[in-house]
């Protein structure tokens, strides 16, 4: 083994230490979820009225982000067909035909 592997051996295991000494973003035993100074607690009961509101929330907005998508699919078919048809095409045979 050369002296450049052990190193590197050496190094990831700083590496690995390192990481175990870094504050978890979620304490088990708290049951908190630490975010950029905030917390967050994770044991908010909603209720069934609550939580059917939130499935036709994200329901909608899932709705709009497919048509978000389609729409721009579309555009993006439609000027590349553009592009294709009037700068390539006509340039190609303009060229060579003229």
């Amino acid at each position: 083994m050369s002296l450049g592997a052990a190193i590197e051996m050496i190094d990831k295991i700083r590496y690995n230490r390192a990481l175990l000494k870094k504050p978890r973003r979620f304490d088990e035993e708290k049951k908190e979820f630490h975010t950029k100074g905030k917390i967050a607690f994770l044991d908010i009961e909603a209720t069934p009225e609550q939580l059917a509101e939130i499935r036709k929330k994200l329901a909608k907005r899932k709705k709009e982000n497919t048509i978000i998508a389609v729409v721009v699919l579309l555009l993006s078919v439609v000027i590349s067909c553009f592009i294709f048809q009037f700068l390539i095409v006509d340039i190609f045979f303009s060229y060579f035909f003229n």
